[in-house]
């Protein structure tokens, strides 16, 4: 008879006696850090001016860097090698126990390792979670969310109508009157970072070289189940996207991920944050992705509050952005039950968990950024809609080129805006008046370029 057998059993005591130690010390780590992360979420002026600005992106761009040194999303082989690792241990730990003794021994060890492992993903998601807690992007921008009109809503809706049925006359499309794309998913991809770099100039926290860019799921068809298009991976620093999905939304969708792994938390920031990104891209096919985006959240909201409208506004669509609307809701349709249910009531209460009481529906808050943009630079929001932006928009961002033809571009567009302003319920003709009396600088005119290039961005960018 072995002595583990044998009665009052001393050994067992012994031999365990470690691990609950381990144990302890495991949920001692974790309950220290539980109590520094409440106190922290508290301190948003630290959050912001420290931790997003400078730890978080000194910890989470070598991370990053790492992680693109694998093409496919590593996140996703890891999530994979934990769903086969984690009963195979415990089977291999359950059938040593009986071939060898010792089950108690053997299994709470296994289970020691498993939260010690819990407890280190647990300190870095929330790690990442204190995002939530920064300063609002509105605030960051000087965006002062208000309570909106619905007159305010209708003119947005009406201005990202003008935009979507511009932009989309120009893709490329296959035999079902599908968005074709010029190059491949993984190199549209690829421009993501470089679109960030640009919106760098407007928004400096957003930069950073190292970080990687969007990846697809290897596993995207059965995530279309979940309806779940995107997810970023704080613990390798990764945004991946759902590559089964339709292509209307997928680079926008790369954008909003990509905003979450440069530290944008909030659903709603992420979602305006792509809807800008994309537009400063000079890809035709992200900006049209971002207004898509942009149009789909208000035109629900519009819904919401006047039906009438909405269906007068629906109507408007061109025959290729009606014709993409319904084959996103189509497609959608078939993966609804009781899957797509519970993944999103497990994110509504993470979201509600985290600071954004609204839950999953903190993502149709963009339109409270995109009414509060337009009610302070009423110009920049809908010019874009109107000027002839493929040849204007690609111009040279040069101090010259601003010099010699910016006013002259400047009064064209306002002209043309002024004789069409019925059109979108703008009166423009103070900025009119004042560009023909020649009150308006011409260093505020290199401002203006560079509004009207960055398809209607509304942060002046002086050149020289």
């Amino acid at each position: 008879m072995s002595r583990l057998s044998q009665g009052g059993n001393p050994s067992f005591s012994q031999s365990v006696r470690p691990i609950f130690l381990r144990i302890a010390w495991t949920a001692a780590v974790a309950i220290l850090f539980g109590g520094l992360y409440s106190y922290l979420t508290t301190q948003t002026e630290w959050i912001e001016q420290t931790y997003a600005t400078r730890i978080y992106p000194a910890l989470a761009q070598p991370l990053s860097a790492l992680s693109s040194i694998f093409p496919f999303s590593f996140a996703e082989l890891l999530a994979i090698a934990a769903v086969i690792v984690l009963p195979v241990t415990l089977v291999i730990t359950i059938v040593r126990s009986i071939r060898h003794g010792a089950f108690w021994h053997r299994f709470l060890q296994w289970i020691a390792n498993l939260l010690a492992i819990a407890t280190v993903l647990w300190v870095l998601f929330f790690s990442w979670s204190l995002l939530y807690y920064r300063k609002t992007l509105g605030e960051q921008l000087g965006l002062p969310v208000t309570e909106s009109s619905t007159q305010e809503l209708v003119t947005l809706c009406e201005t990202l109508i003008a935009q979507a049925n511009e932009l989309r006359a120009g893709l490329q499309e296959d035999e079902n009157g599908n968005i074709l794309f010029p190059e491949s998913l993984a190199e549209m991809l690829s421009k993501v970072p470089s679109a960030y770099a640009s919106f760098s100039e407007i928004l400096p926290c957003v930069s950073g070289s190292l970080y990687c860019p969007p990846k697809g799921i290897m596993l995207s068809p059965l995530m279309n189940y979940t309806q779940i298009v995107g997810i970023y991976v704080p613990f390798t620093v990764e945004p991946n996207v759902n590559t089964a999905i339709l292509p209307t939304t997928i680079l926008a969708n790369a954008c909003h991920e990509a905003a979450h792994q440069r530290g944008y938390a909030r659903e709603d920031e992420a979602n305006y944050l792509a809807y800008r990104v994309c537009m400063v891209s000079e890809d035709p096919y992200f900006m049209y992705s971002g207004t898509y985006l942009a149009l789909l959240h208000a035109m629900n909201a519009l819904f919401d509050v006047d039906r009438g409208t909405y269906l007068q506004l629906r109507a408007t669509y061109s025959r290729a952005v009606d014709h993409d609307f319904t084959q996103e809701r189509l497609f959608w349709d078939q993966y609804e039950g009781p899957i797509a249910e519970a993944t999103d009531t497990v994110n509504d209460r993470y979201l509600r968990a985290n600071n954004q009481s609204d839950g999953v529906r903190s993502y149709g808050r963009m339109v409270d950024l995109l009414l509060a943009e337009m009610r302070k630079w009423p110009l920049s929001m809908f010019l874009f809609s109107i000027f002839d932006f493929p040849q204007f928009y690609c111009a040279r961002r040069t101090v010259s080129y601003a010099q010699k033809t910016c006013r002259r571009n400047i009064g064209k567009h306002l002209k043309r805006a002024y004789c069409l302003r019925t059109r979108l319920r703008h009166d423009i003709r103070p900025y009119v008046h004042r560009l023909g009396a020649g009150s308006i600088h011409p260093s505020s005119c290199h401002g203006f370029l560079y509004q009207f290039r960055t398809g209607g961005c509304l942060w002046r960018k002086r050149f020289g």
